[in-house]
This record gives C-alpha cells, structure tokens and sequence, in this order.
C-alpha cells in the first residue's frame, strides 16, 4: 500500500507499506513538468536530488488485541527479560497512541482503565526504569491532548467528562514530575524535544539504520571519462585530417581546431547525459542495507536511481500520460524525471508480526519558487457582501507511482496544482474508461 499526500507548501510525502509476506516489491515515480517549472538536468540532477531528499524508514508492529499486547508486556515484565522488554513497550506504546488518534469523544474516555493498566506496572518493576518513564510521557501527554482535542467540539456534558478526565491526567502528571504543557514558546519547545527524543528510545526496537553498499560514484565517472574521450578523439580525428590535407601552420587547420573543440565540449556534455540515462534505466545508482538499530539484524536492502527520461522513453511517456489524464494540461510537459526504488525483504525471525514502512518526503522548493506571480483580483458577493479576492494562478505537475509487489501490479496517477505560493492541492486520478 502506498499513498502521496502533501507534508506542507513546498514538500510531498509518499508512504509504503509492505507486510511479512512480500519478498521482493519496486515501485517508480515519474514526475511531468511543464516548461515554465525549469526542471532540467542542471537545476534538478541526481545529486540534488538526493540531498534534499529527507527519507525514514521503520518497521512498524501489525494491530493486534489490546488483551494479547498487556498479556505480552506483562510476560516480559515479570521475567524481567532486558532483551525482550524493550519491543513490548514500544508495541504497546505505538497501539496505545494509535488508539488515541483514532477515537473519538466517548472511546477515548473508555480508553481510561487501558491507560492505567500499564500506569500501574510502576517503573520500579520495569527491567529499564528510564525507558518505561519516557513511555510513560509519551502515553500520558498524547492521551491528554486527545482529550483537549475531543472537548474542543464537544457538547456540554461530553466537554465536562472530558474536563474531568483531562484534569485527572494534570493531577497525576504533577504528582510524576511529567510536563503536558508551557507558559511560553521556549518551554514548548524544550518539551516537544523531550517528547521526540524519548519517542526516538522507546521505538528504537523498531528503526532501521541505513548503511550504504554502492553509491555508483565509480560507474558514474566511468561514464564521464568514456564521454570526455569520446568526445576529444572526435576533436582529435578532425585535426589530424585536416592536417594531413592542408598542412601544419595553415588557415584551414587552424579553423579546424577551433571548431572541433567547441563541438568536443558539446558533444561531452550530450554524451554524459546520454550513456548515465541508460545506465540508470538498467542499473542502481545507489544500494543500501538496512538493519535493526537494537539487534543489527538485516531486514531490507534497498536500491535506487533517479534520472531523466529522453528520446524515446520520453516520447512514450508522454503518450501513457495523454492516455491517462486526457487533459490539455498534458500538452504542457516537456521534460519527465523517474525515480526507481527496489526493496529486497530478508524477513528474519521475529516474534512479534511487523511491516516495514517506508517515508519519503520530495522537496519542490527549489522549482518551485522561481514560478513567476501572477496574481488576478476577483470580486466576489457573499450574502450581500463584496470582497476582493486574490486568485494566484497556479500550473499543474502530473505524478505517476507504479508499484510491483511480488504478482501484484498497482497504477496511481496524481494531478497536483502549484504556484510560486506552494502546492495547493494534490488529487488523484481515476484512469478513464
């Protein structure tokens, strides 16, 4: 399962899921820009790509019965069991602040005796008195802006029990030297700080650090030398012929030189973009491995490219596009970028079911503040009221995701409308009958 969203103005999210029994999934992205965007190879190249690219990959425990979760923290608890604790509490914890964002009013006041149910498994008897105090804050805080959350829109005798499950809450984080709040902005922000670095401990069973294998820098300038040599025994092969027809020292070997070494810079740079396009149409540019950051178990190896299409690859998409939009925003697309990423699942025993989840966030900030603005004034009358309203006119980027996973084919298309202000809106596009 994967899906695009906006993460803000100038950034795109995408998130895949993929469960224990998939063994080996690759999906590719290709992004459709038009030509005032300027997305050419050397404000977009693969390097720049991949420094802005900010990317989290994590495993993330399957839903399971809140019974059989307490009955296997509690196993680990009283066995006292330092190996197996740790990935207790963070699948508690991740069910507990998955339940909390899910509920509404009344289930979340029903969650109050599955709240202290793990409350009352004091840090005393905890194998790691630290890590069950930082879950701890990390439960009680989210539980309690839930609360505030539901109580916002409430009615009355809802908002006033959920007053009172809110300030129970206070009271008993006071009491435990826990903070759900600040007077001021430093305070917020120290406590947001707080809460990031224990939720970074407490699912530290589940993150997956990423070591790399192969960047393909030597393949890369591989291709380069091959292009610059290409390119001077071009220049090379011009001079000597002429030399040997008109001689040394003479006007016409002279201008012969001259223009064969404009055209060697010319035809290096063709020659670069041309032979690293086929490459990373057929190969990886770059190979990771990941592994648990507690018990270094590999998990996944992931590869990946990011190049532009040209030629005939080009002229094919843009016809799959036409097939897929039939939009005369299509029309408009003059240079299209893919990024491939492939994902090798190892699966190691576990006793606990997993998914891998991976996230990835597109920075288009670049792109996208050097559009033009161009504003229109409208007037509009809303119940006998004239407002003047600024329209920004806004350009459209096609997305198309592809993923395969093991026999399983999945197509998206995604229209997203942009201006220089950011991205508006992002929709997808149900292919036409």
């Amino acid at each position: 399962m994967f899906t695009l969203s906006i993460a803000d103005k100038y950034h795109l999210q995408l998130e895949l899921e993929l469960g224990r029994s998939t063994r080996k999934a690759q999906w590719q992205m290709h992004l459709y820009a038009p030509s005032i965007l300027a997305i050419d190879s050397a404000s977009n190249n693969g390097t720049s790509f991949y420094s802005n690219l900010l990317q989290t990959q994590r495993l993330q425990p399957m839903p399971q019965q809140w019974p059989d979760l307490l009955q296997q923290y509690q196993l680990a608890l009283s066995s006292a069991d330092k190996e197996h604790y740790p990935l207790a509490l963070a699948a508690v914890v991740n069910h507990l602040l998955q339940q909390f964002k899910q509920a509404n009013g009344a289930a979340l006041l029903a969650m109050m005796p599955m709240l202290f149910s793990v409350l009352r498994l004091t840090s005393a008897t905890a194998p790691t008195k630290k890590r069950f105090a930082m879950a701890q804050h990390i439960v009680l805080f989210n539980y309690h802006q839930a609360l505030l959350r539901e109580r916002h829109n409430a009615n009355k005798a809802l908002s006033r029990a959920l007053n009172r499950r809110s300030d129970r809450i206070h009271r008993y984080c006071i009491n435990h030297n826990f903070g759900l709040s600040g007077n001021d902005d430093n305070s917020r922000e120290t406590l947001l700080a707080k809460l990031q670095l224990s939720e970074r401990i407490v699912n530290r069973p589940f993150t997956l650090e990423r070591q790399m294998l192969s960047s393909g820098r030597f393949a890369q300038q591989l291709i380069f030398g091959i292009a610059a040599a290409s390119a001077m025994a071009f220049a090379t092969g011009i001079a000597f012929a002429t030399q040997r027809a008109f001689g040394n020292f003479t006007t016409p070997f002279f201008f012969s030189l001259v223009v064969s070494y404009i055209f060697k810079d010319r035809l290096k740079e063709l020659g670069r973009e041309y032979l690293l396009e086929k490459y990373l149409r057929h190969f990886n540019q770059h190979k990771y491995r990941l592994s648990n950051g507690a018990t270094k178990q590999e998990w996944v190896q992931v590869s990946e490219s990011y190049f532009r299409l040209s030629g005939k690859r080009l002229r094919e998409e843009l016809a799959n596009l036409v097939k897929k939009v039939r939009s005369g925003h299509s029309s408009r697309v003059v240079s299209v970028w893919c990024f491939r990423r492939c994902y090798q699942m190892a699966w190691p025993h576990h006793d606990n079911p997993l998914k891998f989840e991976d996230k990835l966030t597109i920075n288009l900030s670049k792109q996208l503040r050097l559009l033009p603005s161009n504003l229109k004034q409208f007037w509009h009358q809303d119940n006998q009221q004239l407002r003047k309203l600024n329209v920004q006119h806004v350009h459209t980027i096609f997305v198309t995701i592809d993923l395969q996973q093991d026999n399983i084919n999945i197509s998206k298309t995604y229209r997203i409308h942009v201006s220089r202000q950011g991205i508006h809106r992002i929709k997808q596009i149900n292919p036409p009958k």
